[in-house]
């Protein structure tokens, strides 16, 4: 479910395809006992990060000023995202009834000869009842991944690879997690970074 128009992103495009050839092969020739099947996933296209950064007027503060990381991060928190993104986030916290990940999707990333595996932040945002609550949240964590594309480790990685982190793009990826509860807690099956 795409909640804002534009470039899906590396990861997008990647969850995109993996999703069709789940649903349009048949496993059960190969492994009756197994299911396999993809998490819910939404995602926000680069329009809205475009309209974030332009809105906020924080092209000229992420690229060009001499900030550190940390200061960087409290300015996009402090930040509003687009009111129509708002509205789609509440809506979408009232209907989760479980942990969701809140994931980076450059137009970069996950490319076959420059993966970015680990370059940008991923927020775990627990399941509450309290879903305005969690509209602050998943929102909050939005902005931060946003952020993350201005990170030193990620200004250090687009220099090695020669290009400029201005040209860049970022869509986010909202994804359920797969796993199960255990009393008060839920237990993700497996997370990980690989390169």
């Amino acid at each position: 479910v795409s909640l804002a128009g534009g470039s899906i992103g590396g990861k997008g495009r990647g969850l995109v395809f993996i999703n069709a050839l789940i649903h349009n092969f048949d496993f059960e020739i190969f492994a009756s006992q197994i299911n396999i099947r993809t998490p819910v996933t939404l995602i926000i296209g680069t329009d809205a990060f475009e309209a974030f950064i332009k809105r906020n007027k924080l092209s000229e503060t992420a690229i060009h000023s001499d900030i550190g990381y940390d200061e960087l991060r409290k300015i996009f928190s402090r930040s509003r995202l687009p009111e129509s993104l708002l509205k789609k986030l509440r809506l979408l916290a009232s209907k989760l009834n479980r942990p969701v990940a809140v994931r980076s999707s450059s137009l970069s990333e996950d490319s076959q000869n420059q993966p970015l595996a680990g370059v940008f932040d991923t927020f775990v945002i627990p399941d509450t009842e309290d879903k305005n609550l969690l509209a602050s949240r998943l929102a909050q964590a939005i902005k931060l991944v946003y952020a993350s594309l201005y990170s030193d480790s990620a200004r250090r990685y687009f220099r090695a690879i020669h290009r400029k982190v201005e040209e860049e793009r970022m869509a986010i990826v909202i994804q359920e997690l797969v796993g199960n509860r255990y009393g008060d807690y839920y237990y993700p099956h497996i997370s990980g970074v690989a390169q």
